[in-house]
């Protein structure tokens, strides 16, 4: 039991530092959300879909304040599907510009 406590705790931890540096590459920062949350699958702790959204925008950094409040303020709850794909854009088109 305390092996699972562990590794929950210290899984959660990261989760929730997993701060954006600016300039890092999205994917990155992408791949490393995802497989933290794979990792808490795996000891059963679920994330809700609601939180993982939540959880993606306050780790942004300051330099994406806009495009946070415009995905937190807009009709809908913003899934973590939509800020992912949303962020993949975002990223997409600055490499091009």
């Amino acid at each position: 039991m305390t092996k699972f406590l562990t590794n929950w705790l210290y899984l959660k931890r990261q989760l929730y530092t997993l701060w954006i540096k600016e300039g890092m590459p999205i994917k990155d920062h992408l791949d490393k959300f995802n497989r933290i949350i794979l990792y808490l699958k795996n000891v059963d702790v679920k994330v809700e879909d609601e939180d993982q959204a939540l959880i993606l925008l306050w780790l942004l950094p300051t330099s994406h304040d806009y495009f946070v409040d415009t995905l937190l303020y807009k009709r809908d709850s913003p899934s973590s599907k939509d800020i992912k794909a949303s962020l993949n854009s975002k990223e997409l088109k600055r490499r091009v510009l």
